[in-house]
């Protein structure tokens, strides 16, 4: 909530004073040139409500905000870059602002670019913030979280601009955190599989062996010993679901399609439920970490959940397309559907399961979408860059 403040407050700042530094107004409000030109060479301008403001000054308030600045113009140039773009980049505005390759500098890979400028170009009018990693002068990467302010403050003579947050050690921070609770939930599954669930199994192999021993001279021992066998049995059967649960892809030595049809044949399989299928399309390897395979199974599973437990649907289905560029993940299905302007920017925003899912999508650097509508069905896709190392994401 603070730094959403602050962002306002920056925004709302840098519109006032770009708007009252570009011309000079008397005190009726209209301009003149010798007025422009006299308030120029004073260095201030004058509010057309009376107060005068020193354009030197406001120009430092800008340089000096503790954020990332940018402005692009109709043609797609950069035409703002403020001290902190400059702290954080290790470019200067000189070097960037007016360069037609600025943006091949900040962010080098083509794949990417072209991606963040699509996204950039999709949701201009919207109310959003992306994370984008870029590039900085001494090769080092830097990830940055930028608000798309200019949707809401519109400032003459720029098609768009935003604010931005350097969040690099704090994404480091998070990753290392992640990275230790995969790690201990995969030690905890290989516990319960390996170590409870085999002492389990030989605990029913020698309770069903005993009844057997014992059937004829003691049935009421006998008897017991088989409970104690079955009872065995089922402990071993929830051990194993547990570890499955911890760690859903290492049964499958972390393939996401495997996993994934193994979640629609299981879900299938129970009774009374919707028909649950799974579909491949595309034929390039999957480049990305055993943790992204792990956040797009977790997505999948959390979309399914809901359309299960609400939507009413008889047909689920989940789809995984793999190109040399991206990987998209699809669950649709053909239930009640909803207004999204009611739910998922409105109360059910704060639902654990929707939040959840757009925390591990922003983890991946992905990009998340629901669609749907009260005619029927819903769409949940998570798209994400097919690479080893992280890509963009937006909420």
């Amino acid at each position: 909530m603070a730094r959403r403040m602050l962002i306002a407050r920056c925004g709302y700042c840098a519109r006032y004073m770009i708007t009252k530094s570009e011309a000079k107004y008397t005190n009726s409000g209209s301009p003149s040139s010798s007025a422009r030109s006299s308030g120029r060479e004073r260095g201030r301008v004058v509010n057309a409500d009376g107060p005068e403001i020193n354009a030197q000054w406001t120009q430092g308030i800008l340089q000096g905000m503790p954020v990332l600045m940018d402005a692009f113009d109709a043609d797609g140039r950069i035409v703002m870059w403020n001290a902190q773009c400059e702290r954080v980049t290790g470019y200067s505005a000189t070097e960037i602002i007016g360069n037609p390759h600025a943006l091949e500098m900040l962010y080098p890979d083509a794949e990417y670019r072209t991606f963040m400028l699509e996204e950039a170009r999709r949701r201009r009018h919207d109310d959003y913030s992306s994370v984008w990693e870029l590039t900085a002068k001494d090769a080092t990467r830097k990830t940055v979280e930028w608000f798309n302010v200019g949707s809401r403050l519109k400032v003459p003579g720029w098609l768009e601009w935003s604010i931005g947050i350097d969040i690099t050690e704090r994404k480091r921070l998070e990753e290392a955190l992640q990275e230790a609770g995969s790690r201990e939930q995969r030690r905890i599954a290989s516990e319960l599989h390996d170590g409870l669930g085999q002492e389990l199994s030989g605990l029913s192999l020698l309770a069903a062996g005993l009844a057997a021993e014992h059937a004829h001279n003691h049935a009421k021992l006998a008897h017991d010993l088989r409970q104690l066998a079955e009872l065995s049995s089922r402990s071993v059967t929830t051990c194993r679901m547990l570890a499955h649960g911890l760690s859903p892809l290492r049964a499958h030595r972390n393939s996401l399609v495997d996993a994934l049809m193994e979640l629609a044949t299981d879900r299938t399989r129970r009774s009374g439920g919707p028909t649950v299928t799974f579909s491949k399309a595309g034929s390039a390897e999957s480049l990305i970490s055993p943790e992204a395979n792990d956040h797009l199974y977790r997505i999948a599973q959390e979309a399914l959940n809901n359309a299960l437990k609400h939507s009413g649907a008889h047909t689920v289905q989940i789809r995984l397309c793999i190109d040399r560029s991206k990987i998209r993940l699809q669950i649709s299905d053909d239930g009640r559907g909803f207004n999204t302007g009611l739910n998922i920017k409105g109360s059910a925003s704060h639902g654990m399961g929707m939040q959840t899912m757009r925390d591990r999508a922003a983890a991946i650097y992905g990009r998340l979408s629901i669609s749907s509508n009260e005619q029927g069905g819903t769409l949940v896709e998570c798209e994400c860059l097919n690479r080893v190392s992280p890509g963009p994401s937006t909420t």
